[in-house]
């Protein structure tokens, strides 16, 4: 994938596939240790543009991976194209750190942000996910900044209490020598959000649905 300069990949998982096959299975590890692109796993049981919300888990210490500013712009990007508000359960100190990358990308979004540090504090929040929200957890790799021991008691969790819903998995690149976000950066000029996968991703699905409903009109 290095060489044809890919920097993402998008992976759709079935419906019917465990949660936990796919995020610790040996296919996803051996995936992982493959590349250091940001890796994008998702499954939605309902179109993107009927989601009313979307709920992003951050771990700890994410503003100091490399990747961090690529799946904050992707977050963006998607709540923007689906009209909806994104909340982010993040440590207070990473808060200020996305709102910066959010504003400075002009994406203009509704945001929030609720205080989420450890996985006791994630399983507390997620008794709020309803039908029509859409998850994003952010993960992380074994060998990152961010990792935590925490991370694989997750998948065990979601495939237990939230095999229903709707949830989207992202592992932050790990490439490059983009510096970690700091404070200062609140100061910084504008940056142009590049176009992403899960951007595309959504705009696909929003193409799908309005085909659907020309089709459906035309029968009546």
């Amino acid at each position: 994938m290095e060489e044809r300069d890919i920097t993402e990949l998008v992976l759709g998982i079935h419906r019917r596939t465990s949660i936990i096959d796919s995020f610790l299975g040996e296919k996803i590890e051996q995936l992982l240790r493959s590349t250091n692109r940001m890796v994008v796993m998702s499954r939605c049981f309902i179109p993107l543009a009927t989601v009313t919300r979307i709920l992003v888990a951050v771990p700890k210490k994410a503003q100091f991976e490399t990747g961090f500013r690529r799946w904050v712009q992707a977050v963006g990007n998607l709540g923007r194209q689906v009209g909806c508000r994104v909340e982010f359960w993040c440590e207070d100190s990473t808060a200020p750190l996305i709102r910066t990358v959010i504003t400075q990308s002009k994406l203009g979004i509704r945001m929030s942000f609720s205080t989420v540090e450890s996985y006791d504090d994630f399983v507390i929040k997620s008794s709020e996910i309803n039908d029509d929200d859409l998850l994003i957890v952010v993960s992380a790799r074994r060998s990152s900044v961010s990792f935590d021991s925490d991370m694989d008691a997750v998948p065990e969790y979601l495939q237990k209490y939230l095999a229903g819903n709707n949830l989207i998995v992202i592992y932050p690149g790990q490439f490059g020598t983009e510096p970690p976000m700091t404070m200062a950066e609140t100061m910084a000029t504008d940056i142009v959000s590049p176009p992403n996968p899960v951007f595309l991703f959504a705009m696909n699905q929003l193409r799908r649905l309005r085909k659907m409903l020309r089709k459906a009109s035309g029968r009546k």
